[in-house]
């Protein structure tokens, strides 16, 4: 057959073409995928319009660098085939198919995603052959087209095809950042609906409309006019606003700063000012907590982040403002944000004229999740090349895979985390900006330190005896039971651990240091607590959020309070909860909290107050299918009372335990079947706390029932 005479003056310029479609194409389905992960809730439209051009000019640049050898290769191939440009292009766009899933399966063999599944090389072979097959289809297709003299007919078809599909996703991810409960059949089906009558509307429109100067004119003075009206509104509204906040600001500038400094994963009993400890852990916490208020019994109402800090800023318990793992535990939504609905300390402190500000170091404390309510300013960028909204691109883009292999970036550029370096910068340069205004701020400090992974830098990676730790990256194979720890092993572990919060705590005290420089310390209510603890294999438990021991919700939680301050520091053994500082900082500021409130305000014992009933905490943590994975006692959901010296915890596979940790701190014994009685008083006293606090705590107005209130108030939860 004779060859076209335009097939060598078109070649590379089809080639061109295919390569621009085909890298529109996969940044439109690689940001799709992002938008549907699981940790990914809270993206706009205008982000996922970012991710996408970036992603197009970068495979741009990454496809015509593969695409163009391989064509001059096969162009002797090409040129034996009577071939169309517009099945040309779909040859190597079909040619791009087959190489993107080769590199993913590759990418997935290489390490260990396929390979060394049940299947062996089964499944990666079985892919590659699909692959092939659909390419050719693909090409076989066009050429069925091209012979019918369908071809350039398409050409309309193919581009509203394109532009309905871009307007579809982007409707998708908007609603699906708008609903609260997720998807459902009459929302797919109606997507589906509107995706057809849209495609049919741009078809006729590419067909027969032609737009003509008169209406070109009258679009444009539409425009104008849309314009002026959107800049005279946005004008109007920011002086508006201006005004609206100074009215409201000006009668708080006495009222004093709060800083709220969340360490991640930090024990009680690994803080030396808790007197625990030998080692000298924490010296510039220490100082602190020499003019301020140490509670010796402190506890989180949860054992992992995100319902853990989202009960400090809400004073609600996890069954109440429902951030936490999803009770179904689906794929797509595998944890349940806080809701916008919910009322937040940050929130409440902004409309009363408060300056608020988060610096955070752990993506569970992110915007993604909802923990951004109510701050003017929120820096949750934990990583170098990503924002923690978009962790899915790690795992669903072909860039970064390729960025990995070149040893470009590497896991501590998306690992989620930030050092707590980091944080202190970022909070230096707000406080200076912000420390001569007028209004008072709320300043959220979150440190991941320490957290697993332990790696403290030199000198803190050291024991006593001046001996560089090992460090240890084997946690999910200890969690399975695949192997234990020696006694000196355990030891090093326990070292680095404690090594990551004299780390900190030399950070933090830099932070106290310019506190005092700026003059702002003695004018702010400082609050140091933790949102968990760690487990280092008692009870045959690691890490956190599988347990309800001591280790685990025991938390540290001093206040220094400036017109309390005094110098001598006093530790309180009253049984209070993080819950608890959402009403006492309310408390502390004369400001009304909300009704529906659960935690308790502490005020009465920051200033000394005889008369008060401090002696009853409660923890739960719901079941999760991802600890479950990698151990069979792990999971499990749990519920558990502190009540005076007594501790009870129900599981939901029926197992029940009770201490008495006056005599058994360390939880060894349990008493279970010998004070039968006490188990019963605490198991009706955890059954009527979870009835009370299993509601939807709903829209801001929202009240509790009454009946509700009233479980709370005879639990001692509401004055």
């Amino acid at each position: 057959m004779a060859i076209k005479t335009s097939f060598g003056s078109n070649y590379y310029k089809n080639l061109i073409k295919s390569v621009v479609i085909w890298s529109l194409c996969i940044s439109l389905f690689e940001s799709f995928k992002i938008t549907i992960s699981t940790s990914v809730r809270y993206i706009e439209p205008w982000d996922v319009f970012v991710i996408s051009v970036a992603l197009f000019f970068t495979y741009v640049i990454i496809w015509a660098a593969v695409m163009f050898p391989m064509a001059f290769l096969l162009k002797s191939f090409l040129q034996k085939r009577d071939i169309s440009d517009g099945t040309l292009m779909i040859v190597f766009c079909s040619i791009a198919l087959f190489l993107y899933e080769v590199f993913w399966i590759l990418y997935k063999s290489a390490y260990g995603g396929l390979i060394n599944t049940s299947y062996g090389a089964f499944f990666p072979l079985a892919q590659l052959v699909f692959a092939g097959m659909i390419a050719y289809a693909v090409f076989q297709l066009a050429e069925f087209l091209r012979n019918k003299g369908y071809m350039e007919q398409l050409g309309s078809k193919l581009f509203s095809l394109w532009l309905t599909v871009s307007a579809y996703m982007m409707l998708n991810i908007y609603l699906k950042s708008s609903f609260e409960q997720g998807f459902n059949s009459l929302y797919a089906v109606s997507l589906l609906l509107l995706f057809l009558v849209v495609y049919k509307i741009l078809v006729a429109l590419f067909r027969k409309v032609r737009l003509g100067a008169t209406l070109s004119a009258l679009l444009l003075t539409i425009t104008k006019v849309k314009l002026i009206i959107i800049m005279s509104v946005s004008a109007t509204l920011l002086f508006c606003f201006a005004y609206y906040s100074m009215a409201k600001k000006a009668d708080i500038s006495s009222n004093p700063n709060i800083l709220l400094i969340s360490i991640d994963t930090l024990r009680a009993d690994h803080l030396s000012c808790y007197g625990e400890i030998k080692r000298k852990t924490s010296p510039n916490i220490d100082r602190i907590s020499q003019s301020g208020y140490i509670f010796s019994k402190a506890y989180s109402p949860t054992t992992w982040t995100l319902p853990g800090h989202a009960s400090m800023m809400t004073g609600l318990f996890p069954s109440s403002h429902k951030a936490d793992r999803n009770l179904q535990q689906t794929l797509s939504r595998p944890v349940d944000p806080l809701s916008p609905s919910t009322l937040t300390l940050a929130e409440i402190l902004r409309e009363k004229g408060y300056l608020t500000a988060g610096i955070i170091s752990n993506p569970f404390v992110s915007r993604s999740f909802g923990m951004d309510q109510g701050f003017e300013f929120y820096d949750d960028q934990v990583d170098l090349f990503e924002d923690v909204r978009y962790l899915s691109l790690k795992d669903e883009a072909m860039l970064f895979k390729l960025f990995e292999i070149l040893k470009i970036i590497d896991t501590n550029d998306y690992d989620g985390e930030r050092r707590v370096v980091e944080v202190n910068e970022k909070a230096f340069r707000w406080l200076k900006d912000n420390k001569d205004r007028k209004e008072p701020f709320f300043l959220f400090l979150h440190y991941n330190e320490p957290h697993y992974k332990y790696e403290p830098p030199s000198p803190y990676n050291k024991n006593s005896s001046g001996r560089e730790l090992p460090y240890f990256d084997d946690i999910v194979r200890l969690n399975k039971g695949e192997f234990t720890l020696t006694s000196s092993s355990l030891k090093d572990l326990l070292d680095l651990y404690d090594g990551e919060i004299s780390y900190l705590d030399h950070y933090l005290g830099l932070l106290f240091d310019k506190l005092e420089d700026w003059h702002l310390l003695d004018n702010t209510i400082l609050i140091i607590t933790s949102d968990h603890g760690e487990s280092f294999n008692e009870h045959e438990v690691w890490q956190h959020g599988n347990s309800l021991y001591e280790e685990q919700i025991r938390v540290p939680f001093i206040i220094r309070y400036p017109e309390l301050k005094s110098d001598v520091r006093v530790v309180n053994k009253d049984i209070v909860q993080t819950v608890d500082l959402m009403p006492t900082v309310l408390d502390l500021l004369n400001i009304p909290a909300p009704e529906n409130i659960q935690g308790r305000s502490l005020v009465p014992i920051l200033k000394g107050e005889t008369e008060h009933n401090f002696d009853l905490a409660f923890a739960e943590i719901r079941p999760d299918i991802n600890w479950k994975v990698q151990n069979p006692k792990y999971g499990i959901g749990m519920r558990a009372v502190i009540y005076k010296e007594w501790k009870y915890i129900q599981s939901d596979d029926g197992e029940k335990e009770l201490y008495n940790l006056s005599n058994d701190y360390k939880e060894d014994i349990n008493l279970i079947h010998k004070e039968r009685e006490k188990a019963d008083e605490l198991h009706k006293i955890l059954n009527s706390w979870s009835s009370a606090v299993a509601f939807n705590s709903g829209e801001k107005q929202e009240k509790i029932d009454s009946g509700r209130l009233q479980q709370l108030r005879s639990l001692g939860y509401l004055k």
